[in-house]
């Protein structure tokens, strides 16, 4: 399945289902955002396991993204949207921006 699909094309993936889980939820559509978002984290669980080495892995960006996702667990657990809704948008969000970007600059856009 993911074997014709490379890694900048499952980053833009994840980077849509964000952000339409954010219009969900703002929306409030919450069984919908919750919805795209479960979603999205498989997404991001096929990255992370099929993808382990490309791009060299940035170790700062994991970290980030480490430290974001044990922040989204908090919001989750107390069931708090707008934490989660604005910890996407404005950290999630760009995080993966510059994780595309450096896909790219790694060269043959994996």
């Amino acid at each position: 399945m993911l074997k014709n699909t490379n890694i900048g094309q499952l980053l833009e993936e994840f980077t849509q289902k964000m952000t339409i889980t954010i219009n969900n939820w703002r929306n409030g559509n919450d069984q919908q955002g919750l919805q795209n978002f479960t979603q999205g984290m498989q997404i991001l669980e096929n990255i992370l396991k099929f993808y382990p080495n490309e791009q060299k892995n940035d170790p700062i960006i994991l970290s980030e993204l480490r430290f974001l996702l044990e922040k989204l667990l908090v919001y989750l657990q107390n069931k708090d949207l707008i934490g989660i809704t604005d910890t996407i948008e404005f950290e999630l969000l760009p995080l993966l921006t510059k994780w595309k970007k450096e896909v790219e600059i790694d060269g043959e856009k994996r």
